[in-house]
C-alpha cells in the first residue's frame, strides 16, 4: 500500500504537532557581576565561566507551578484558546 505524505497543510488541517508555545521568566533579576562580588568568588566566575550577564529569581510568590500556571494562561489567553478546547498541555521547566 502506498505511504500517505504529510504535508504542512495535513499538520494545520488537523493540528498536529506544537501549535503554539509560550515562556515566562520573573521580572527580578540580579546581576552576574555583583553576584560574584557578594559571593567572594574571582571575577568572571559566573559571568565567563557560566557566559550569563544575568540571573532570573522568583520571589516569595513564585515557584516552578506558578511560573508553569502563568505560562500557560498567558498562552491560553494570547491565542484565544477556550481551556475545554484543549486536549493535552505538555509543559517543561530547566530548572
Amino acid at each position: 500500500h502506498k505511504q500517505k505524505i504529510l504535508t504542512q497543510d495535513t499538520y494545520i488541517n488537523h493540528k498536529i504537532g506544537i501549535l503554539a508555545i509560550e515562556t515566562y521568566t520573573s521580572h527580578q533579576y540580579v546581576l552576574q557581576s555583583e553576584l560574584e562580588t557578594h559571593e567572594h568568588v574571582s571575577p568572571g566566575k559566573f559571568t565567563i565561566g557560566l557566559g550569563q550577564k544575568g540571573i532570573a529569581l522568583t520571589g516569595d510568590r513564585e515557584d516552578i507551578n506558578s511560573i508553569c500556571l502563568t505560562a500557560v494562561h498567558n498562552l491560553l489567553e494570547k491565542y484565544d484558546i477556550d481551556v475545554t478546547d484543549v486536549g493535552r498541555v505538555e509543559v517543561g521547566t530547566e530548572t
